[in-house]
């Protein structure tokens, strides 16, 4: 199993040959681990008022993403959100109450907050 083509250096891509000959490509290799790591991954929460009646009364919230938890993958946080969703939710105070965690989106890549969801 070795480096086929590419680089190690983190954000490039890379292209890793099996003992099978197949090829896997990823956005970054660590050669340390043997192992091939993910894309980098934004959650963003989106939070919105218990009283729905006013338009625009939901906002997003970046939970976390590769930079801060970098153990997480796309399938991490498609799967298992919720718990650590809620977690965050208790530890911000504006949360706690009158709000209502609406959808989250486990997004590719470094996201920008747009305003209102």
């Amino acid at each position: 199993m070795g480096l086929d083509a590419g680089s190690s250096r983190r954000g490039r891509r890379v292209v890793r040959v099996t003992d099978s000959g197949t090829p896997l490509a990823s956005s970054s290799w660590s050669e340390t681990t043997n192992e091939v790591t993910g894309m980098f991954v934004t959650v963003v929460a989106v939070l919105c008022r218990l009283s729905a009646a006013s338009s625009g009364s939901c906002v997003e919230e970046i939970v976390t993403d590769s930079n801060m938890t970098p153990e997480i993958s796309m399938m991490q946080c498609a799967v298992g959100a919720q718990a650590p969703l809620a977690k965050w939710m208790g530890e911000h105070p504006i949360y706690h109450a009158n709000w209502r965690l609406e959808r989250y989106k486990c997004v590719p890549g470094h996201y920008e907050i747009k305003g209102h969801a």
